[in-house]
């Protein structure tokens, strides 16, 4: 289709301006022109979204890769840096706990190094006695036979040290202070086997030092000694003259036993001993003196020693 000029005035003046009119089929052109121009604009778009779109995804990638992404199930594999890590903690672990041990051994060691070169005791032990007999001497002509009963009850209680002699070996040696308690009932009798004059209880009080070499062998120790000390002696006697308490009289004694250890601190005992007295001297109301002669005793003794 052609164009064609018409005159069209532009203004008052009535000037008009000779040009191009638009037909329809120049406005059909016009209107295709600006659909392809439009296509074009969208098409620019969608690239431009769709390479920002891929960007992204391309960085998301990226960012993920250097962790563990939740999504893909593969096994977790340790940095080696946490391992070396891991690594140098469980060997400090092992360190410090054989440390530890060592500590135990040789705290263990060492108190049974102590316990085979020193070790500290009590002991606690009854027994059954046998005094025999000895004689009253009142100085007034009138001698009497005490016969004792038996048994007859003692109970003693010591505590003490026993000492290891030399580096090694068995050999060793106890000190100890004991405390005795000691009863016995008898009979007064003229001398000679006379008749029966009275009847009486004797009581014994004493204290003693001891000192006993000992062999020891495992948990089984043998032991043999002696000690010296000191006894007080009562009387509850039946006869007119009331005799006081004496005054005192040296003691000897030898002992002899054996121990096993039942548990680390305790141990059982037996033991017998031998025990012989000064003269022993009593006074009554009027201050007569009374004498007990030859008053000696052997005993039959078990007990419990604890260390500590």
């Amino acid at each position: 289709m052609g164009v064609t000029n018409h005159p069209e005035p532009t203004g008052p003046a009535g000037l008009v301006r000779i040009g191009p009119t638009p037909t329809i089929g120049s406005r059909a052109e016009a209107s295709g022109a600006d659909l392809k121009a439009m296509e074009r604009a969208m098409r620019t778009a969608t690239t431009a979204t769709t390479a920002t779109t891929a960007g992204l995804l391309a960085m998301a990638t990226t960012a993920l890769a250097g962790g563990r992404p939740s999504f893909v199930h593969e096994p977790y594999v340790v940095p080696a840096s946490v391992g070396a890590v891991s690594a140098s903690t469980a060997a400090t672990s092992a360190g410090a706990s054989g440390m530890m041990q060592d500590d135990v051994d040789w705290s263990r060691r060492q108190r049974e190094i102590a316990l085979e070169e020193m070790w500290f005791y009590y002991r606690i032990g009854v027994g059954a006695t046998d005094r025999g007999s000895a004689r009253f001497e009142n100085f007034t002509g009138s001698d009497f036979d005490a016969q004792f009963d038996s048994p007859g009850l003692l109970v003693s209680f010591a505590i003490g040290g026993r000492y290891r002699l030399g580096s090694q070996g068995p050999w060793g040696i106890r000190f100890e202070v004991e405390g005795l308690f000691g009863y016995d009932q008898y009979d007064r009798v003229g001398r000679g086997g006379g008749p029966t004059v009275s009847d009486g209880d004797l009581f014994e009080y004493g204290l003693s030092a001891n000192i006993m070499p000992d062999l020891k062998f495992g948990r089984f120790s043998v032991f043999a000694g002696g000690g010296i000390g000191g006894s007080i002696f009562t009387l509850s006697d039946a006869s007119p003259s009331d005799y006081d308490d004496s005054r005192g009289a040296l003691s000897l004694q030898a002992m002899a036993g054996a121990s096993i250890e039942l548990a680390e601190p305790v141990a059982l005992y037996a033991m017998v001993r031998y025990r012989t007295y000064s003269n022993i001297h009593f006074y009554d109301d009027s201050d007569i003196r009374m004498r007990l002669l030859s008053l000696d005793s052997a005993s039959l003794e078990v007990g419990l020693e604890f260390r500590f």
